[in-house]
């Protein structure tokens, strides 16, 4: 192991605040999941210290790209006449508190009605052949089902997309109809007194072009049965309405109050001026990297050291062949170095990944734990006037990890070979 401190230890999951040397920015407001499973709603520049809802364990630092919310008045969609009803009535409740701790959860009230029974928004969207992903929380009444049901009307017609999800068991089976099931996804995610975040993510084009408009519904259910003979109880609990362009979800970005959307903005954190020159070493240096690893996407990037002049040293989380886990160098613009073996991420979702790579002029050193293969490169050019530390991609201020940092080591001597594996390891 180093025999040797670092000059910069941050561990996000342990601490839950942002090291005084950090400068961070984020517009719009968001959402963090705190230490007792609460959906936390938060403004502009707060950092986000996420937590796992059902096991209560802090991830780290949660990092995210920009979304938009599409859908208006996602947190007070009663008397909404935007909003319609379908054979439901809608009220806000005590009988329980919402996911944040409110009395803002709506309640959906059956009629008595031989039916269905629904409520649902349509808006217009400018891209209406892209993927599109639609979440609530919801939770059981008087019935044990809550469906997400999305369709899309663009050139060439309509397609439906739906899928059951057993508020008991985070279960999710597809209904929809017209054999579009496949591409389709759901998820479920198990929140504390009985809440479930459900999602569907779907292409509702059916090869439609240009703008369409989107039509989102939640809705109780019995069974796998569409209607059914309503008895006017409460039929499930539902909030935190959401629909953003996008193939997977995202953290909950609170509505507008006002209608229309809301953004989230993308999360920027950086470390600049004497507070990285007081840490870092020009000529040689390793680091180190645990993150939990969100979707993929091209070229994420976990904490990268740049300059000006289009060079780069950084951990990698995602690149665009879905590979990621590595340590990169370029100089000047010109790649220099791999450093450890890139492992498909799309084995490792969700999952803890720890990288490792140590740098020296022709020295280049890096593995990944998941793999477990350490590789070097002996010809590597290094630029000596790196300036900062991004927790993105510095040239385009974009590919942030979509995932949490747990923890960043920085230590100011290339480590030799067994200490990066035991380093990478521990």
């Amino acid at each position: 192991y180093p025999t040797i401190r670092p000059t910069l230890d941050l561990n996000f999951a342990a601490v839950k605040k942002l090291d005084s040397r950090i400068t961070y920015y984020r517009t719009g407001p968001a959402s963090y999941v705190d230490e007792f499973g609460k959906v936390v709603l938060v403004g502009g520049n707060f950092p986000r210290f996420d937590h796992d809802p059902t096991t209560r364990e802090s991830k780290g630092f949660l990092i995210e790209e920009s979304r938009i919310n599409i859908l208006p008045y996602s947190t007070d969609v009663v008397g909404q006449s935007g909003w319609s009803r379908a054979g439901v009535l809608t009220e806000n409740t005590t009988a329980t508190t919402a996911p944040d701790g409110s009395y803002d959860a709506v309640a959906l009230r059956d009629d008595g009605n031989n039916s269905q029974h629904t409520l649902y928004d349509d808006v217009a969207v400018g891209n209406i052949t892209s993927v599109y992903t639609s979440s609530c929380w919801a939770k059981a009444g008087s019935k044990s089902f809550a469906e997400i049901f999305v369709n899309g009307t663009g050139a060439s017609g309509t397609v439906t997309i739906a899928y059951n999800f057993n508020l008991s068991t985070g279960a999710a089976t597809y209904t929809g109809t017209g054999g579009h099931s496949s591409g389709t996804s759901a998820t479920a995610t198990e929140y504390p007194n009985g809440w479930w975040r459900c999602s569907v993510t779907a292409d509702v084009a059916d090869s439609a072009s240009g703008s369409g408009t989107f039509r989102w519904h939640v809705r109780p259910r019995t069974s796998s049965n569409g209607n059914y003979q309503g008895d006017d109880t409460i039929g499930i609990y539902v909030w935190g309405f959401q629909l953003e362009l996008g193939t997977f979800l995202t953290s909950y970005i609170p509505g507008s109050s006002t209608g229309g959307t809301a953004t989230r903005g993308k999360d920027l954190a950086e470390i600049e001026g004497k507070e990285f020159t007081d840490f870092f070493n020009q000529d040689e240096g390793t680091i180190n990297c645990a993150y939990w690893l969100g979707n993929d996407n091209t070229a994420m990037r976990v904490f990268q050291i740049n300059d000006s002049n289009n060079s780069e040293i950084d951990i990698v989380a995602g690149s665009g062949s879905g590979s990621g886990g590595y340590g990169y160098v370029k100089t000047g613009g010109t790649a220099q170095a791999n450093g450890g073996q890139s492992s498909t991420n799309a084995n490792y979702l969700n999952k803890l990944h720890v990288t490792t790579l140590a740098y020296k002029t022709n020295d280049i050193a890096g593995i990944n734990r998941n793999t477990g293969v350490l590789t070097n490169d002996t010809s590597a050019t290094l630029d000596g006037a790196y300036n900062r530390v991004t927790f993105y991609q510095g040239v385009n201020g974009g590919d942030q990890l979509n995932g949490h940092l747990q923890r960043v080591q920085y230590y100011p001597k290339r480590l030799p070979d067994n200490q990066l594996k035991n380093l990478n390891n521990q």
